[in-house]
């Protein structure tokens, strides 16, 4: 075993070892310097000020519609027809339970924001992976 050394140390020997060039640690110092400041970038919102400002805006008409609305049986709700989730047979785990109307509306308004982020993300992705 101790021949295949020997052999490994002559070849050694005879090639040499290699060093780098002059000034190669300032080089590639210089050319991350240059990568770091390519990649910098300012940030940016998610939501820009227009986007709030309209938001904003349908929350308050939203608010004031439903302050205006008379206190009647006639909800948005009341008004949709859910005849067509009795062909699904889904026996009903919790027969008391009984979400209120606000409750409801919460809800919705949370599911439309989430699809609305959802889109808002995946266009910003697009565009950042698209360059």
């Amino acid at each position: 075993m101790e021949e295949q050394y020997k052999n490994i140390k002559r070849l050694i020997r005879e090639t040499g070892l290699e060093t780098p060039s002059y000034n190669f640690t300032n080089k590639v110092m210089n050319k991350i310097a240059v990568l770091e400041t390519h990649k910098q970038s300012k940030p940016t919102a998610l939501i820009s000020r227009q986007k709030w400002v309209v938001i904003i805006l349908i929350f308050i008409a939203l608010f004031f519609g439903a302050l205006l609305v008379p206190n009647t049986s006639n909800k948005i709700f009341s008004m949709i027809d859910f005849s067509f989730f009795n062909i699904i047979r889904i026996k009903n785990v919790f027969p008391k339970l009984i979400f209120s109307h606000t409750t409801i509306y919460g809800i919705s308004f949370l599911c439309i924001l989430f699809f609305v982020q959802l889109i808002m993300l995946k266009r910003r992705i697009d565009k950042r992976f698209s360059v």
